[in-house]
């Protein structure tokens, strides 16, 4: 199992039409590119993200959980099982702890965007675990993209604003997040080239 080209897909479990389609065409961009797609198992954004790239024939993915038993949320035990099989499940824990509190899902976020090339923020308002996966993935010098929302969907907007104002770059496609990722492959072939000790990324 390749853990090293990884991109990380964030957002929020309350979706718009157009986060659904947005998450799942750049997941599946980014499946057929060769690279690993990273979320949370979490509905809405992250669903939408492990599906994109099992639309892809050879796509992988891994799912970064708070904890392993019981899945949550349940309804995704299936998806659970088509992931084993295309990629992995990952989790600190393994049963859920007692006195379970939110923080207990942000918590994962740190290796959600410590094992990828990139994250790329998909919809949130102005507060959220997303808004914290974002602000931990550029403190950790990841390149985060935020997908722009459509100018009616007010929460979304916020959400969007504060990503810009922390940094990230707006996308409307996967376009510049393939085109961030090859020149990223190209620096490490002639790193690899220049530096013939140095162990080029599989």
């Amino acid at each position: 199992m390749d853990f090293d080209r990884c991109v990380a897909i964030a957002g929020t479990r309350h979706l718009s039409y157009n986060g659904h389609v947005k998450a799942r065409q750049i997941a599946r961009a980014v499946a057929l590119a060769g690279y690993t797609v990273v979320s949370g198992l979490a509905r809405g954004t992250d669903t939408e993200a492990h599906c994109g790239a099992l639309d892809v024939r050879a796509g992988k993915t891994f799912a970064i959980l708070a904890w392993l038993d019981p899945i949550y949320p349940p309804e995704n035990e299936e998806l659970v099982k088509t992931i084993e099989h295309r990629g992995a499940i990952i989790s600190e824990r393994y049963e859920r702890p007692n006195g379970f509190a939110a923080g207990t899902f942000v918590e994962r976020n740190r290796i959600t965007s410590g094992m990828s090339r990139c994250v790329i923020a998909v919809e949130s308002d102005v507060e959220g675990g997303t808004v914290h996966q974002v602000r931990l993935a550029i403190s950790q010098g990841k390149q985060v993209f935020a997908v722009k929302p459509k100018s009616s969907d007010e929460k979304a907007v916020r959400g969007f604003r504060v990503f810009m104002k922390m940094g990230a770059t707006p996308i409307s496609s996967s376009k510049p997040v393939l085109e961030f990722l090859r020149a990223g492959e190209k620096d490490e072939m002639l790193e690899a080239y220049l530096n013939p000790q140095t162990r080029l990324r599989a």
